[in-house]
């Protein structure tokens, strides 16, 4: 009997660069994203600019995860990280990409703590309350996905104060509601969909 192997050496001092990038907040102007730990890295040098630039802005971390603020609403993004590891640092990895999220009218919505959601995070129906909803109020809402592109534009009518929207068919993901009354809007909020 015969059988093949493939073995990988691998240089157990190896100092890699991140392989990938997840985004796992954003608002219209900050942004907060993660990457898997890399073996023997002491510290990153992460780094950064809006798309179509050649500037970049770098800033060093001894996490895996980062929050960039005072960040341009609607913008893409392009980052690369490079790990810094006792036996040096590794190439910078390849580009990858982000964007901050997109409102066109978020200095006209109220702030957030009038709206109330829960659960939240949720799996199949999230409820809405609105401190300022009367029963039988019609309302419109729109639900954007953190890159600002529009899933959904609903009109509900609340139930006293509250509404229940049932959610399950859409993807896991980090969703705004926006809530608006004859085209006014009045509150949003950031839901997570598990």
């Amino acid at each position: 009997e015969v059988e093949d192997y493939c073995v990988n050496i691998i240089d157990p001092n190896a100092c890699d660069p991140p392989t990938m990038l997840t985004r796992t907040d954003a608002s219209p102007t900050t942004v907060s994203l993660e990457w898997p730990d890399v073996p023997n890295a002491e510290s990153y040098l992460f780094r950064y600019r809006p798309t179509a630039t050649t500037a970049w802005t770098s800033l060093t971390t001894a996490d895996n995860t980062l929050s960039l603020n005072d960040l341009d609403t609607c913008a893409t993004f392009e980052v690369s990280i490079q790990s810094n590891c006792a036996t040096g640092t590794s190439n910078f990895s390849e580009l990858f990409s982000f964007n901050t999220f997109c409102v066109s009218s978020i200095s006209t919505v109220p702030a957030p703590n009038q709206l109330e959601v829960f659960p939240n995070p949720f799996r199949e129906t999230l409820n809405i309350r609105h401190i300022s909803a009367k029963a039988g109020q019609t309302i419109n809402l729109a639900i954007n996905r953190v890159d600002g592109t529009q899933v959904a534009q609903i009109t509900q009518v609340f139930d006293g104060d509250s509404m229940e929207l049932s959610l399950g068919a859409y993807p896991a993901g980090v969703y705004f509601i926006q809530l608006f009354e004859a085209d006014q809007a009045i509150g949003w909020a950031r839901v997570i969909k598990l």
